[in-house]
């Protein structure tokens, strides 16, 4: 490079994606419902309720 004085950086600017713009407002509805926090309370029964089930960790093979 001939220029190594030269600390200017180019910034190009994009629009989100769908899927961005997505996880943002699901984000955002999840934070006004707190529902992580509804999630980790139990019914009576013990067994979780609906259709949603929060598991630690990632998936693995031996599951």
């Amino acid at each position: 490079m001939s220029n190594k004085n030269n600390d200017t950086v180019e910034v190009v600017e994009v629009e989100k994606s769908e899927v961005a713009l997505r996880e943002e407002s699901m984000l955002e509805f999840w934070q006004e419902h707190d529902i992580f926090n509804k999630s980790l309370t139990a019914p009576a029964g013990g067994a979780p309720k609906g259709d949603y089930v929060f598991y630690d960790g990632p998936p693995f093979a031996t599951g």
